[in-house]
């Protein structure tokens, strides 16, 4: 499961990068900072695109977001929490920043209801939207790879019941064959 499926059908693209980012806030913040920030950026793009507006000379995202036009477009309660996200995610982008999981978790709330207004105001079909942001769809740290050492043990479990039957087959082969053995001298 997770926060973004309403996505998946007309934004099938910020669905796959919005999965990973939420995938990786607990253990890999940067990445998650980032996608959200190039998430971002992909929106404004398609929001210039789909409202019909000319872009600005300058097309670093900053200038794209503060284009008077498109604050027109970007409901007033949202932008604020944008500007989080860019910030965040430049301060993933650039060496000696520091980027910790609760910032990624902000970031991933703020392009949360950001990408809510964005389907329901674009999507081709109406977007089955979730009410709020769900934490526990975020995987919990070492939560992976807890799962990995309980299948591998129980793997392991099977590798040693498997062997254990082979012994006794074979065994029970050995007794076979001793008997036919007897039985012909």
């Amino acid at each position: 499961m997770s926060n973004f499926n309403f996505l998946k059908q007309d934004w099938s693209s910020l669905y796959q990068k919005m999965l990973k980012a939420e995938e990786r806030v607990h253990t890999e913040p940067v990445s998650t900072s980032l996608s959200c920030r190039l998430v971002l950026e992909e929106c404004i793009h398609l929001l210039f695109t789909l409202e019909h507006l000319e872009k600005p000379y300058n097309t670093e995202l900053n200038s794209l977001m503060t284009d008077e036009e498109i604050k027109r477009v970007i409901p007033y309660q949202l932008r604020d929490g944008l500007h989080i996200v860019r910030k965040t995610g430049n301060n993933a982008a650039h060496y000696g920043k520091r980027v910790t999981n609760k910032d990624a978790l902000i970031s991933i709330r703020y392009i949360y209801s950001f990408l809510k207004w964005f389907a329901e105001a674009y999507s081709e079909r109406i977007p089955d939207i979730p009410g709020s942001f769900d934490d526990s769809f975020i995987p919990k740290v070492g939560q992976k790879q807890r799962q990995l050492r309980e299948l591998q043990s129980e793997q392991e479990k099977a590798h040693e019941a498997l062997l254990e039957q082979v012994k006794k087959l074979q065994a029970e082969k050995d007794a076979i064959l001793e008997k036919a053995q007897e039985s012909e001298e």
